[in-house]
């Protein structure tokens, strides 16, 4: 699954790249009246000026439309791989947990506990930031799962919200049943109090 992330966030990486170059260079040509750019690279200023009208209109006319071409063509990599993302790669949340089925023949549950969850993250790169997505990486203290990464999802900022609120609730129970663990026990002892609490492992 980590290659398949690996290729995905490439793939849009290059796809995000191409866009941003391919509308660069529409709104050079039909905002700011720049001629192609191959134009710039083959022939001198001069020489571009003494071109006919009709051949050098043609030329930026095709270069509007390759471009245009290419603009739509990377939308359309990144609108399937993120598709494709979320279908592969489902998120639940519960009231305890975090579950995230994964695969395609083979589904695989992975299950974090929100009371582990240590540290929460945004990240919005540019090439998804064009379609307003992001991704929301959490830092536990389960070992089996230390770093987690959501995305790319929509409303990235919504879901870290829900994200947040959810495990600092759970960690506020947890804190709770163990401070009356700890009560329970100091009565049960005749209210000695040992000096060490239980704690949650947090």
């Amino acid at each position: 699954m980590n290659r398949a992330r690996a290729g995905a966030i490439l793939l849009s990486l290059w796809s995000g790249l191409n866009l941003l170059l391919a509308l660069g260079i529409l709104v050079a040509l039909t905002l700011l009246g720049r001629n192609a750019p191959a134009l710039s690279i083959l022939f001198e200023p001069a020489e571009i000026g003494s071109l006919d009208a009709k051949v050098l209109g043609t030329v930026n006319a095709l270069a509007v439309l390759a471009n245009a071409c290419i603009a739509g063509f990377c939308l359309l990599i990144l609108a399937v791989v993120w598709t494709a993302w979320r279908w592969l790669t489902s998120y639940e949340l519960t009231s305890e947990r975090l579950i995230i089925r994964s695969g395609f023949l083979v589904r695989k549950r992975e299950e974090v506990e929100l009371f582990r969850v240590r540290d929460f993250s945004l990240s919005r790169p540019l090439q998804w930031l064009v379609l307003g997505l992001g991704t929301v990486g959490l830092t536990t203290r389960d070992q089996s799962a230390p770093n987690i990464l959501i995305g790319p999802i929509a409303m990235p900022e919504t879901r870290l919200d829900e994200l947040r609120r959810a495990t600092v609730a759970r960690q506020n129970r947890v804190r709770f049943r163990e401070v009356e663990v700890s009560s329970a026990g100091d009565e049960q002892h005749g209210g000695h109090d040992s000096g060490e609490h239980p704690t949650a492992d947090l």
